[in-house]
């Protein structure tokens, strides 16, 4: 009796012929999850957008105690992510949601401030020098 044993290439080729069906039921699972994670999404982000298009655009300069630009300086709009840094010249422009009026800036060696924002657009600040700061600055001599 000769046993029925595939050879190789049999093999080869029958699971070849098994691997669509395998790869299509797989896409078949996974599509339907997919579609329901998209629109699932697209109320949160269209209330995202929708909230930003309400804001306003609030420019400015922030300026140290003697009126020179600060580069770097931190802005950030109070209770949200939405921030930004001033430029070379100290200037910033920052979106500011509708219902938010209150940045806090933030500079290392500077008193941190809450700023209301008025009706107004464009919105300079002077920062003060933290000099609690410098007092508690520990000065260790080598030798």
């Amino acid at each position: 009796m000769k046993s029925m044993k595939k050879s190789p290439k049999q093999n080869w080729e029958s699971s070849i012929r098994r691997t669509p069906i395998i790869l299509g039921l797989s896409a078949a699972l996974c599509m339907p999850s997919a579609f329901s994670y998209a629109n699932a999404s697209d109320p949160v982000a269209g209330e995202l957008v929708q909230s930003v298009q309400q804001g306003r655009t609030v420019t400015g300069k922030i300026l140290d105690e003697t009126g020179e630009p600060l580069i770097g300086v931190s802005v950030l709009v109070k209770g949200t992510t939405v921030g930004t840094i001033t430029d070379f010249d100290g200037n910033y422009s920052l979106e500011v949601p509708s219902g938010k009026n209150i940045l806090v800036v933030s500079y290392i060696g500077y008193k941190t401030q809450d700023i209301t924002v008025g009706k107004g657009n464009q919105l300079n600040i002077k920062m003060e020098a933290d000099t609690q700061a410098l007092d508690e600055v520990v000065v260790v001599g080598y030798g």
